[in-house]
C-alpha cells in the first residue's frame, strides 16, 4: 500500500494464499482502489475475492491431465490423439516403434498415409459410426511400416467431444496383431 501511494498509483491488485478465521487455506484475489484525491486517503475501498474453488479444479485438472499423460506415454499399445482432418496431434513411443516413423515424423502424417489403401474405406465407415454415437467395436486393419512392412493391427476408437458436444478429435489405439 505504501508503495502504491509513494507511486502515486491508484488501483493494486495481487494474488496470494491466506487462512480463513477457522484455520482453512484460501486462494484470494485482493485488490485495492486508492483515491485520487489525497484529501480522502482514509477512505480507500480494499475487495477479496475467494478463487479457492477455481484453484482447486484447476489442480485436480493438472492431476487428471498428469494421469493421462502417464497412461498414454506408458502404455504397450500404440495410442494417437488424432484431429478431424486426420492428421495426427500426439502418438505415443508404442505407436512410433510399430510404425518405425519417429514421433516427428508422424506427427507430419495423417492416418490415412499410414493406412493400407485397401482399408481406408473400412477405416472411414469406422469414424462414420463413432461420429454417430453407435456402439462401435475395434477392427481390423493393416497400416504400413516406414520400411514397407504391413502391420495387422486392432484398431479401436473413441471421438472425444467439446462444449456443445461438437467432437474436438479422436483417441485412437492400436494393438500389432501380426
Amino acid at each position: 500500500i505504501l508503495v502504491c501511494l509513494a507511486d502515486e498509483r491508484e488501483h493494486l491488485m495481487w494474488e496470494d494464499e491466506i487462512e480463513s478465521l477457522d484455520g482453512e487455506s484460501l486462494h484470494v484475489v485482493l485488490s485495492l482502489n486508492i483515491p485520487r484525491d489525497k484529501q480522502n486517503y482514509r477512505s480507500m475501498v480494499f475487495s477479496v475475492f475467494d478463487l479457492t474453488d477455481r484453484k482447486l479444479s484447476e489442480q485436480a485438472l493438472r492431476r487428471s491431465e498428469d494421469r493421462f499423460r502417464t497412461v498414454f506415454n506408458q502404455a504397450a499399445s500404440g495410442m494417437a490423439l488424432i484431429d478431424l482432418d486426420g492428421s495426427f496431434l500426439r502418438v505415443n513411443g508404442a505407436l512410433t516403434q510399430m510404425l518405425g516413423y519417429s514421433e516427428r515424423e508422424l506427427l507430419q502424417r495423417t492416418w490415412q498415409e499410414v493406412t493400407h489403401t485397401d482399408d481406408i474405406d473400412v477405416s472411414m465407415r469406422h469414424i462414420d459410426q463413432v461420429l454417430l454415437g453407435q456402439m462401435v467395436y475395434p477392427i481390423e486393419k493393416r497400416v504400413i511400416h516406414k520400411n514397407g512392412n504391413v502391420v495387422d493391427v486392432l484398431f479401436n476408437l473413441a471421438a472425444i467431444y467439446g462444449k456443445m458436444k461438437m467432437p474436438l478429435y479422436f483417441a485412437a489405439q492400436f494393438e500389432d496383431i501380426t
